[in-house]
């Protein structure tokens, strides 16, 4: 008998519109170049997190102590974020993405012990995000920083402030 799978696979149609929408939202353009950087715009309220220093392994804890503990942090915002049953969506931008409950144990890859969509962006965009779009959480793997958007995800952010900044994690 199979392990069961709590994030559910999003077909690419389903891939398509979430990615689509977001862009739209928040004007995605995905760049490399740091000239056309941010790559997102939002009226909404954004924190900024510089997380090079996961990047450099530098620090008191390696990287992958770092991830573990950030991916904890994560689910207790995102557990905050959302009512029992909620879902939230996990885009791994050009690779899967999926559909998952924050309350259920979190898959992981069977290569890595981390989740299906890093939360740390590795090499593509990640993007966390609530089903009405108004919290996200956006990785981007070039500028090595992660945003999180939205009213109540950055009352969260400011509240959890002092969790960034242990694993190496400045404001931008």
């Amino acid at each position: 008998m199979g392990k069961k799978a709590y994030w559910q696979f999003l077909q690419e149609n389903e891939h398509d519109l979430v990615l689509d929408s977001f862009a739209k939202q928040y004007s995605f353009r995905p760049s490399m170049d740091p000239k056309q950087w941010p790559s997102i715009q939002t009226k909404s309220p954004i924190m900024m997190f510089d997380v090079s220093s996961y990047y450099r392994n530098e620090g008191q804890i390696s990287g992958q102590d770092i991830e573990k503990a950030l991916q904890d942090l994560a689910i207790e915002m995102f557990c905050a974020l959302t009512h029992k049953h909620e879902k939230m969506w996990a885009i791994d931008w050009h690779h899967l993405s999926y559909e998952f409950d924050p309350r259920k144990p979190m898959d992981l890859c069977e290569d890595f012990d981390r989740w299906l969509v890093p939360i740390f962006p590795n090499g593509d965009y990640t993007i966390f995000l609530c089903q009405d779009y108004a919290n996200v959480w956006f990785g981007h793997p070039w500028q090595q920083s992660i945003a999180l958007i939205g009213d109540a995800l950055t009352d969260l952010g400011k509240k959890h402030l002092k969790d960034f900044k242990k694993l190496g994690f400045e404001l931008v």
